[in-house]
């Protein structure tokens, strides 16, 4: 045994050697609007981009285990559980009641005496999106949020404290105003002139009008404004309707067809089967919607898994915006 753990760190050795070889650059981490300051940073190589385990992994809230007889780094979260052995070109993951199985990474290493591995590797299991930042050199890595509820469109700066907190209903004005934040599309990229003359609410203010026509061929219909009441409570087939059409503008070409539903029972199914909402029941589609009901919509919305050739989220779209508004806060 002693003979194998010396020849395992000798190898580990040279791999740390081949890693900062390969290394063009150090730069700094954040987690999502957390930097991890200075004495945490990523190595970038030909292979690339390695990250300090412990720091990272518990930084997105996982449990991070060092088994030293096997060199082995155990990380787990939520029921996932990821092995990682220096040296080894594979990694081992069990989540969503499937054993361990197997995956092929480049291998992890000692860098000045801490565990590296590549960040792919942490991204695949455990969700997330990565943005460098050449300019800076910044490393902008985005945890995908694990609530449980819509207190993470908080965090993100898309509602306050006290309008999560808020009881009752919300009506159509204040919905549509947090899709629009929550999606960042320019409102300035509209033309006012656009705005149906026919309208009853033609008198509303030029900023309110730019924010319907932004959502446009998105969660809404240009022939449909005139229909919206929006000082009137949304209703929870409102609120299913815009947030479905939402996900079929992401990624249309998984979703062909969805944006043209408009009876009931067909929104309801599409609904239900992209899990946004829990059951196909449209039983109170035409009742007012809670205003926490139509947040959590919302949050299942912008974190929809979609499958193009494999998997990943509208996250992509959605939610890396609202952590990289905070790199600008940063650099100035």
């Amino acid at each position: 045994m002693k003979k194998f753990l010396v020849v395992l760190a000798i190898a580990a050795i040279v791999c740390a050697f081949v890693v900062s070889a390969q290394t063009e650059e150090r730069g700094s981490i954040q987690i999502n609007n957390t930097p991890l300051g200075q004495e945490v940073y990523y190595v970038k190589g030909d292979k690339g981009f390695y990250i300090p385990v412990r720091a990272v992994c518990e930084a997105i809230g996982c449990m991070v285990e060092w088994i030293d007889e096997t060199q082995t780094v155990v990380i787990k979260r939520n029921g996932e559980e990821a092995r990682i052995q220096i040296g080894a070109e594979s990694f081992s993951f069990e989540g969503n009641g499937n054993h361990y199985t197997s995956y092929r990474c480049n291998p992890a290493t000692f860098i000045d005496g801490k565990t590296y591995a590549p960040l792919s590797v942490i991204l695949e299991c455990f969700d997330g999106a990565r943005k460098h930042f050449e300019d800076t050199g910044l490393l902008l890595i985005v945890a995908y949020p694990t609530y449980k509820d819509a207190s993470v469109l908080v965090d993100l700066g898309i509602i306050s404290q006290e309008d999560f907190e808020k009881e009752g209903y919300i009506t159509n004005a204040e919905a549509l105003w947090t899709i629009s934040d929550a999606i960042g599309w320019d409102k300035d990229d509209v033309d006012l002139e656009e705005w149906p003359r026919y309208t009853r609410l033609r008198d509303y203010d030029k900023e309110f009008k730019r924010m319907v026509l932004s959502l446009v061929h998105g969660p809404i219909n240009y022939d449909e404004i005139p229909q919206i009441k929006f000082e009137e409570n949304m209703t929870e087939y409102e609120a299913v309707l815009y947030c479905t059409r939402l996900i079929y503008d992401t990624y249309g070409c998984t979703d062909v067809g969805d944006r043209h539903y408009t009876e009931t029972e067909d929104v309801y199914f599409r609904a239900a089967m992209k899990n946004i909402i829990d059951t196909a029941n449209a039983t109170n589609a035409q009742n007012s919607i809670e205003r926490k009901a139509f947040y959590n919509i919302l949050y299942r919305t912008m974190c929809y898994e979609y499958s193009r050739g494999g998997y990943s989220l509208t996250t992509d779209r959605y939610i890396c915006d609202h952590f990289e508004k905070t790199i600008d806060l940063l650099n100035n």
